[in-house]
């Protein structure tokens, strides 16, 4: 049977995918519109066009399926051996294996490099609004939350959205005159949701973005510190900021006090049941708060509640995903952006996250088919599914 090739994304295919993915990883920052969750709803029309994609594709499988499937199966597999917890455990096992699943598989709507490009400006005008609303929320204490979410959700998204703009920077899509305005407004809007992990995050991503790429990599190692320096200089002078989590040390001493002992008493549980908890099993058998259900820590989760061996292997994995995007930086602008984004969400999600983390699991599936790409052929012309041309 002979296979049937994709055809090329038009633009407006690219956007309208654009503005599906965006709706997907960032509508939960939204309110629901007439009783709608627009997640649930962005994830409603995703699917058809996921499964579009895969129908497509055959009879070769689509590479989504390489990642996803392991990834997915073994860590719902780990179910059968051992109970997820009443109530929290089976509904955090559900929420994996369809909107975490969902969001995962919806990397493969992003076909070339133009469709993230595509995709990365969206966010940024997303988040650009969000910062904004969040700006106007914040009365000089506590923490801005933009439409009453996470104010964690929301500076991940708006630091996610920073360092778009200093790649598009970087790759000289866009001058820095019309990027540093945006940064500027997109790090305000962080600072005030008073979330230092996501802050810490971009931190990391301007290094990692600093030294990817062929040339000027010391001139452009002192201007994204330059970046960083403006952002402190924020904190510390502007009225605003002076009651910031992030510039008030005793604001967030419950917060520092409670997340390391969520940190300590997990390596025990980890020793104690290497093959894992379960499932939402993690407050119980680490004697943890009532109002802890996880440790706040993507990896001590999965060691805690899967296990050891499922640890490592994600953690080779992920390695793997990094690596291979590493070395085609330089041919691919797609792969330094998400390099620099996974290297981010990692710091993010090991600070504060659950095993729920949509967006990390998108960039890290996503990261993996832009690798994929490069391996089809020369300067990422592929076959199948990948057979657009990939600019260098």
């Amino acid at each position: 049977m002979r296979s049937i090739h994709l055809q090329a994304l038009t633009t407006r295919d690219r956007v309208l995918r654009s503005l599906v993915i965006i709706i997907l990883l960032l509508g939960g920052l939204l309110p629901e519109f007439m009783g709608l969750n627009v997640v649930v709803a962005a994830a409603v029309v995703a699917a058809p066009l996921v499964v579009y994609d895969l129908w497509r594709a055959l009879p070769r499988v689509h590479e989504v399926i390489y990642i996803v499937v392991p990834v997915f199966g073994i860590f719902a597999a780990h179910a059968i051996f051992v109970a997820p917890g009443a109530d929290y455990g089976v509904e955090k096992l559900l929420k994996f294996v369809t909107l975490t699943l969902a969001t995962a598989m919806s990397a493969c709507l992003l076909r070339d490099e133009e469709s993230v490009s595509i995709f990365a400006k969206t966010w940024v005008l997303y988040s650009s609004l969000l910062s904004v609303m969040a700006l106007f929320e914040y009365s000089g204490s506590g923490r801005a939350g933009g439409f009453d979410s996470s104010p964690i959700w929301l500076a991940r998204a708006l630091v996610a959205a920073a360092l778009m703009v200093l790649w598009f920077w970087r790759t000289r899509v866009y001058s820095r005159w019309a990027c540093i305005p945006v940064i500027v407004l997109l790090l305000a809007g962080a600072f005030v949701t008073g979330s230092r992990g996501p802050v810490l995050g971009f931190a990391v991503g301007c290094v990692v973005l600093a030294f990817l790429g062929r040339s000027g990599r010391g001139f452009r190692l002192l201007l994204l510190f330059g970046v960083a320096a403006v952002g402190v200089a924020m904190m510390r002078l502007l009225p605003i900021f002076s009651q910031s989590r992030l510039t008030n040390p005793d604001s967030a001493s419950a917060s520092n006090y409670y997340r390391r002992l969520l940190w300590e008493i997990t390596p025990p549980v980890v020793v104690e049941h290497p093959l894992g908890v379960g499932f939402g099993n993690w407050a119980s058998a680490a004697g943890a708060p009532e109002q802890y259900s996880y440790p706040h820590s993507l990896f001590l989760e999965i060691a805690s509640e899967l296990g050891i061996p499922i640890t490592i292997a994600f953690v080779c994995l992920i390695a793997y995903v990094l690596i291979s995007l590493y070395r085609i930086s330089e041919l691919s602008r797609a792969s330094m952006l998400i390099v620099v984004l996974l290297c981010s969400e990692l710091v993010a999600v090991n600070l504060s996250g659950d095993l729920n983390a949509r967006t990390f699991f998108f960039l890290l599936t996503l990261g993996f088919l832009v690798s994929r790409w490069y391996r089809k052929g020369k300067k990422g012309l592929g076959r199948g599914e990948h057979a657009a041309a990939v600019e260098p």
